[in-house]
């Protein structure tokens, strides 16, 4: 909720805007609303698997050491997550 008052949009989208497309995933979030068509945010992310790898690989890069402040931003990452690699 902090999230979506902060930058007035929903997370799941806040997260494919700003993580999701940029790692090159091959499919959108399946966003979970409960009945009054608020997020349900304790159902987590749901995705398919190559996708779910894809930001795996992501966290890999990321505890490894090897993403610096500003690394997303500046689409540096991209090269990692080519389909021939």
């Amino acid at each position: 909720m902090i999230l979506k008052r902060a930058t007035g949009v929903p997370v799941a989208d806040y997260l494919e805007q700003k993580i999701w497309e940029p790692i090159g995933t091959e499919f959108p979030i399946s966003k979970c609303l409960d009945e009054r068509g608020f997020e349900r945010m304790e159902s987590g992310i749901n995705a398919r698997a190559i996708d779910y790898a894809k930001f795996g690989r992501l966290n890999l890069i990321m505890a490894a050491g090897k993403m610096c402040r500003g690394f997303l931003k500046s689409g540096l990452f991209l090269p990692l997550f080519r389909d021939d690699q």
